[in-house]
């Protein structure tokens, strides 16, 4: 495969017409959707609409960044949650249009960007043009991708700017700068709330780089050490927070059963795709174990192709050059690693057991998730087969209809899928929430939902919060977990709390903190904010998510307590004595008798150290590309 070369890239007007191509493919592709565009979505859909509804709500309502989330769990640290998303780009559907809509926005964006990328990066290896739709089509439409969509897994949505990491890679082995694109594009997943992406990108690159390393290894290692810093100084507004937040928050149990080879290979082209809960008896549904190719397995026949074609081109040039490998066979190698680590513990060969110790795999769940990393392997090289097949005429018609029948194919193969991912709408001018209809495999149990009482949305207050514990399983335990599954009615009663103002102390979300506040049927509750020592007065005067005034009177030293989790970063200035301290695990102070008010703010110092070295990073990055520039 011919390498990377940057000198000659496309011109701007041969750009114009394969992006707007790919962008009417992607829309085309979610087109069942705009039946149901004002519509909640199912299963982890209500997860993000609660985080992403903070995050608008915050700084629109309350004009405050997001760093302080008041509405989960008693109190979480929000700009060190993995699902933030704030600084990205891709949030500002969200922002304009709100987090219903704005979410299917971004998915369109993302589908866009991603195969707008892989087309870029098989262009720039020397892959013909047609050919190139080929992979672009393989990326953005598979069944894996597919899937995510309907469960709502937002924040898998950023790993379809990998080629873009890739391109910058590649570039950064002659030119050594260009790898700081690579770390941008890697710290814009994690910006983006891609906390997976963001690991498994920066797996692929180190697996890569080791199967690339013949090449030239101090090139090769130079470019992904420079990419991997520089990823890690533009995400550290992010980063530093939530490596804090992972060292305190609820321990998360990872599960790595795997499934086995056969049955992995299988899903690669399984096209009836559904939401079957237990799949593998493993406690997750089909949605975890779906990734459709393409039909008759032709793409993984291009696959082997691409191999079979990149081999003879390195020993055809061994006698010219002291490389063993080129991008094509590199990437080959890497495909069929990530294709045994999709296994877990059920492959032939230990590969993902031997390294699911290591920092960035030992928290990882379900590991063919790791299928994904294949597949964009496989499209790469499946499109590096077809362009040899490409040539004038006949043979360049006939990878353009084998691309057509692909996109197609994917396109027949989501459509019932994506009909079915929204399935929540509101009803009546009270906007209480009512499932219209369920997807296949729940419909037999409508009737446990129809029982279920949502709260009402009245729109988001700003006077003091009060914590709600929904205990909803055991309050329902003839509901089947099926349909718990497909709707999650936890975390869709916590959307809809958090539009009126209400926290949630109960219901899934896997980064939080061990909830210590308390809600009004708790014995022990007092209120939001209280007096310990219970002689005297506290009341809240003015509430917003990181900033919170009391007004209290003691007749004796007291410790005044808000009713938050307690967490390092609060701080508080009036009449106080001392700092912040936890006091059963919640927020609480020393104040001296008399009255007196005090104002608890959250400016965590992990935030500022990231953002001053995130804004450094920035700063530098646009010096230097200022002077190559002027140069």
């Amino acid at each position: 495969m011919n390498e990377v070369s940057p000198d000659t890239p496309e011109s701007r007007k041969s750009q114009f017409w394969p992006a707007l191509l790919l962008l009417a493919l992607a829309i085309i592709f979610v087109h069942p959707i705009f039946m149901s565009w004002s519509k909640l979505g199912i299963h982890d859909w209500s997860l993000f609409y609660v985080s992403c509804g903070f995050e608008r709500r915050a700084l629109l309502d309350f004009h405050q960044a997001p760093l302080w989330n008041p509405y989960t769990f008693g109190g979480t640290p929000h700009f060190g949650h993995t699902h933030q998303m704030t600084l990205s780009p891709f949030f500002l559907p969200v922002l304009a249009l709100g987090e219903v809509t704005g979410l299917k926005i971004s998915f369109i964006l993302y589908l866009w960007a991603g195969m707008g990328g892989m087309w870029l990066l098989c262009r720039r290896m020397g892959i013909k043009k047609i050919s190139s739709y080929f992979a672009a089509i393989i990326w953005g439409l598979n069944g894996f991708m597919a899937l995510r969509f309907v469960v709502g897994h937002i924040n898998h949505f950023p790993l379809l700017l990998l080629p873009w990491v890739v391109l910058f890679f590649l570039e950064g082995i002659k030119r050594p700068l260009r790898a700081i694109w690579a770390g941008a594009a890697l710290a814009l997943m994690f910006l983006s709330g891609g906390d997976y992406p963001f690991i498994l990108s920066i797996i692929f690159l180190v697996v890569f780089a080791v199967c690339l390393a013949a090449r030239g290894p101090l090139r090769v290692f130079g470019a992904l050490i420079l990419a991997l810093v520089a990823a890690a100084l533009f995400s550290a507004v992010k980063l530093i927070p939530t490596i804090e937040f992972l060292r305190q928050s609820v321990p998360i149990h990872p599960e790595r059963s795997g499934v086995e080879l056969d049955a992995a290979l299988r899903a690669l082209w399984t096209r009836n795709l559904s939401l079957q809960v237990d799949y593998t008896k493993a406690g997750y549904g089909e949605w975890e174990y779906g990734a459709y190719m393409g039909l008759f397995g032709l793409p993984l026949l291009f696959f082997l192709g691409g191999a079979i074609f990149s081999a003879k081109e390195i020993w055809r040039s061994r006698q010219k050059t002291a490389s063993i490998f080129f991008p094509g066979t590199s990437f080959f190698l890497a495909g069929i690693i990530f294709l045994l680590m999709s296994t877990g513990h059920k492959g032939p060969f230990p590969i993902f057991k031997a390294v699911a110790w290591l920092p960035l795999l030992k928290n990882l769940h379900v590991p063919f998730r790791f299928m994904a990393l294949f597949i964009f392997t496989a499209g790469l090289l499946g499109s590096y087969f077809l362009s040899f097949v490409e040539r004038r005429g006949l043979r360049a018609r006939l990878v353009a209809a084998v691309t057509i029948f692909l996109a197609v194919d994917f396109i027949m193969m989501a459509n019932p899928i994506f009909k079915e991912a929204f399935v929540v709408a509101e009803s009546g001018e009270d906007k209480r929430v009512a499932v219209l209809e369920l997807p296949r495999e729940a419909r037999l149990w409508k009737q446990d939902l129809d029982g279920l009482k949502l709260a009402e949305a009245s729109g988001l207050s700003t006077s003091p919060i009060q914590h709600i514990r929904l205990n909803w399983l055991r309050k329902n335990p003839h509901f089947r977990r099926d349909a718990y599954w497909l709707i999650q009615p936890e975390t869709l009663n916590a959307y809809l709390n958090l539009l009126q103002g209400k926290g949630t102390l109960d219901f899934y979300d896997p980064q939080h903190l061990a909830p210590f506040a308390l809600a009004p049927d708790d014995a022990g509750y007092r209120g939001e904010t209280f007096l310990a020592q219970e002689r005297g007065f506290a009341q809240i005067v003015k509430f917003s998510p990181d900033r919170t005034l009391i007004q209290f009177r003691t007749d004796e030293p007291a410790n005044l307590i808000l009713n938050q989790n307690y967490f390092p970063g609060w701080r508080v200035k009036g009449h106080v004595r001392g700092k912040v301290q936890p006091y059963n695990g919640l927020i609480s102070v020393e104040v001296a008798p008399g009255e007196g008010k005090a104002v608890f703010q959250f400016l965590p110092t992990s935030f500022f150290i990231g953002l001053s070295i995130s804004l450094l990073a920035l700063g530098v990055s646009c010096y230097i590309g200022f002077l190559r520039l002027r140069a």
